[in-house]
């Protein structure tokens, strides 16, 4: 490039330099615009020679046609109502083949041949439908979170059926404030208990020796209070009705008989004792930290002449299964009992012997024994277990031979 070039660019750029000078100065230049003119597009003719195109199905000669290979699918049969027809004769059942009378649809096939009733009586009674894999003699078992109560054990029936030897000592102080006796009393000896069946049991309440130690005054024999001797025999048949394990509920009734024993410490009052009784036994409130049981009895004593006391019986137990270890069992128990009719054997006596002592006193209708015992029973398994208690009189000792009472026992159970 020569320098006369260089000058024409230099010139050029200084021009386009000062006209956007001129510009900024001024502003946008305004642009006006007129009014729209349309655009007249001549129409142009169709050309001639384009044909419209139409589709024609085209004609074939000699092609092969299609037929339905398939015979038409045939209409609906129409439905009329069957004119009305005797039922098909019935045939005769095979011989052999009708139920006996006999028949009993809920006993197995291996016990069929009885009657219901005995069918039911079976299942009543223990005899059939029992828990299965139990061996003879056993005990139940359905309800091994319970205890047996300690206190008042002559009477206080545990509603279970149970095989088992229990002995069972006896402590008992005679009231200071009793008219006629003072001292102390001693039982020593054994239960024993059999379950024939699951629900049929028999126990053997009293069987052992009684002592007592102290004086006595009329009208009661002085060489009779302080003596040793048997005491009575007491036996129980026992039906346990009721069963129902899922609730932990159980109950059971029975009649006591009651067969005096020596003359020493009034154990051969009358020819025989009868006491009917109820009990029941109850699990509740069973939570992680253990279960309430609870067991209660009822029942009427009296005798088969008029030498005996008659008297009213009511034990109430509870008790509280520590961690539902089955091992623990701190209880209490109310023992109450009522004389409902004295005797004819001791004119004049006001004083009840109660469960030890029947002393038939004429004089004690109307008295009472009411206890209250706290103690513990401690299970080592369920085959052997011991408990212990403590009895005091909350009304009228002076009217018992009850001021206070110690509870021993053992239990080998099956």
């Amino acid at each position: 490039m020569g320098w006369s070039n260089t000058k024409y660019l230099l010139a050029g750029i200084g021009y386009l330099l000062a006209s956007s000078s001129l510009l900024a100065q001024s502003g946008p230049i305004p642009v006006r615009l007129g009014i729209p003119v349309p655009e007249r597009v001549p129409v142009s003719t169709p050309d001639q020679s384009v044909q419209q195109v139409q589709y024609q199905q085209p004609v074939q000669s000699g092609a092969i046609r299609l037929v339905q290979s398939e015979a038409p699918v045939p209409a609906p049969p129409v439905l009329q109502s069957a004119p009305a027809s005797a039922p098909p004769p019935a045939f005769g059942a095979p011989p052999g083949s009708v139920p006996a009378g006999s028949f009993n649809p809920n006993q197995p096939l291996a016990g069929q041949g009885g009657t219901q009733f005995f069918s039911q009586a079976g299942e009543y009674l223990g005899i059939t439908g029992c828990t299965p894999g139990r061996r003879w003699f056993q005990s139940d078992h359905g309800f091994d979170q319970m205890i047996s109560p300690v206190t008042n054990p002559f009477f206080f029936e545990d509603p279970r059926a149970l095989t088992e030897v229990r002995p069972i000592f006896i402590y008992q102080a005679i009231p200071g404030s009793n008219p006629v006796a003072s001292g102390s009393l001693f039982w020593y000896g054994t239960q024993l208990r059999a379950a024939l069946t699951e629900k049929i049991s028999l126990t053997i309440n009293k069987l052992g020796g009684i002592g007592a130690t102290g004086s006595a005054s009329a009208p009661l024999d002085q060489n009779t209070m302080d003596s040793n001797g048997f005491s009575e025999f007491w036996l129980t048949p026992k039906w346990t009705f009721f069963r129902d394990e899922r609730n932990g509920t159980v109950a059971a009734g029975g009649l006591q008989l009651q067969i005096p024993g020596s003359s020493n410490v009034y154990q051969n009052t009358g020819n025989l004792g009868l006491t009917p009784f109820a009990s029941v036994g109850q699990t509740f409130l069973r939570s992680s930290y253990g279960a309430f049981n609870t067991m209660g009895m009822f029942g009427y004593n009296f005798g088969a002449n008029n030498l005996r006391s008659d008297y009213l019986l009511f034990s109430a137990h509870l008790d509280y299964d520590v961690a539902n270890w089955h091992k623990i069992y701190p209880f209490l128990d109310l023992n109450w009992s009522h004389v409902t009719s004295g005797g004819s054997n001791i004119p004049l006596l006001t004083v009840t012997g109660a469960d030890l002592v029947n002393y038939g006193g004429a004089s004690s209708t109307n008295a009472n024994q009411l206890t209250l015992a706290p103690g513990m029973r401690y299970k080592f398994s369920e085959n052997i277990q011991t408990g212990i208690a403590f009895e005091f009189p909350i009304a009228k000792p002076q009217e018992t031979l009850l001021n206070f009472r110690l509870t021993l026992d053992v239990i080998f159970r099956y």
